[in-house]
């Protein structure tokens, strides 16, 4: 069967928006190398991250599959509901249902919200890559065409939750474990499922070895086979969830769930490959006071703890495996995969050979802006960003 060409222009238009930021992202990162100035790297993502929150500020209810329930909470609050009927109308988390009751008392508008969650969101994106990445350039051009960005734009709850968890992460690195604990408590009243990440406790000091990545490897088989039977035995213990065995979200979207945990264990392997493998050691990357800069000597910026972050994606990992039995468990797995944003850059900064290291560049740049601009074009019901749309609340940028 061939492809409609005519299709496929249509929904190239459909998608300009997203391809006009990745272009000045793509553009930027001309100017901008690993070990740059951090006042030209906070120049980079101010004007990267200016348009793409602008974009999700201004879209409209229809853009993002779940951006339409999420304003529900405030539109009943609009039309007179008290807190404790919102909280039995829907599923809502407190700290959610109380955002929502705050933004109603300064707006009957239900955008308000859309603006708030966006600007939180996407900021604390800009500042954990500016933190945490070793090529922000790469991070950014990547938060897009790995999908972050659209999934940001549907899961409005959980990126709220995966949000406060970003700055959270900074705590867990300086190992103030109270701090980390209050905020990832925090995030959970934006969404449950934020309490799995005080499983990177157990993680903070353990080294990440070749040990670590076999066991990580058969957890994966472990989730493709048993995926459903853990989930039930999950349920006896928290019995709230037991409904969603019987739900829509019991069942696998197989192809999508394939899809997407190969693209899972591509990414993790590659920087195993390159972390590991060609050091032939565990990383631990030192801290930014010693980091002098020695001729080759490869300069990590504010960058620590490559152990935790390995943990992460091999989270991320097991979960995508998890979600060919059951699609519950992209909830768990879209909680860790923004790491792939930082693990790809950490292992293309070790590559020694410029010529190796500039190929590798435009290889993943290419592959993973094909993915995205697929995904964007056959399967856009998976993020519900296309067609993309302006709310009518700015009637002067539609």
């Amino acid at each position: 069967m061939k492809a409609d060409p005519s299709a496929l222009g249509a929904g190239l238009i459909d998608m300009i928006i997203y391809i006009v930021i990745l272009a000045i992202a793509l553009i930027g990162s001309v100017f901008i190398k690993s070990d740059s100035h951090p006042t030209i790297k906070r120049t980079y993502l101010f004007i990267t991250f200016v348009p793409l929150i602008f974009i999700s500020c201004i879209r409209a209810e229809t853009v993002g599959s779940d951006t339409a329930l999420h304003t529900t909470a405030f539109k009943y609050f609009a039309d007179g509901y008290t807190m404790s009927d919102v909280m039995a109308l829907d599923r809502f988390e407190f700290g959610f249902v109380l955002l929502n009751r705050i933004l109603s008392f300064l707006s009957d508008d239900s955008q308000l919200l859309i603006i708030v969650s966006s600007l939180f969101i996407l900021s604390s994106v800009a500042v954990f890559i500016y933190r945490n990445s070793t090529n922000v350039a790469m991070s950014t051009i990547l938060y897009i065409t790995l999908n972050e960005y659209a999934m940001h734009m549907n899961v409005m709850r959980e990126a709220l939750a995966i949000a406060i968890f970003l700055y959270a992460f900074e705590f867990l690195k300086k190992n103030k474990i109270g701090i980390y604990v209050l905020l990832v408590l925090i995030a959970a009243q934006f969404h449950t499922v934020a309490y799995i990440f005080l499983i990177l406790i157990l993680f903070r000091k353990v080294q990440f070895t070749m040990k670590s990545f076999f066991i990580s490897l058969a957890m994966c088989g472990v989730g493709f086979i048993f995926g459903r039977s853990i989930f039930n035995f999950f349920t006896l213990i928290f019995t709230q969830y037991a409904g969603y065995g019987t739900s829509e979200f019991a069942d696998s979207n197989y192809f999508a769930a394939v899809l997407n945990a190969s693209v899972a264990m591509v990414v993790f392997l590659f920087g195993i490959a390159y972390i590991y493998n060609k050091r032939k050691k565990s990383y631990v990357v030192r801290r930014s006071e010693e980091l002098i800069g020695k001729k080759d000597e490869i300069a990590f910026s504010s960058v620590e703890h490559i152990d935790l972050a390995a943990y992460c994606m091999a989270l991320y990992t097991v979960f995508s495996f998890c979600v060919i039995q059951m699609t519950i468990f992209n909830r768990l797995k879209t909680c860790f995969s923004i790491f792939t944003i930082l693990w790809i850059p950490y292992g293309h900064s070790l590559i020694k050979s410029n010529e190796e290291k500039g190929f590798t560049s435009w290889l993943i740049v290419g592959f993973t802006i094909i993915y995205f601009v697929i995904i964007a074009q056959y399967r856009p019901e998976w993020y519900g960003i296309v067609p993309y749309a302006v709310a009518e609340s700015f009637p002067l940028f539609q």
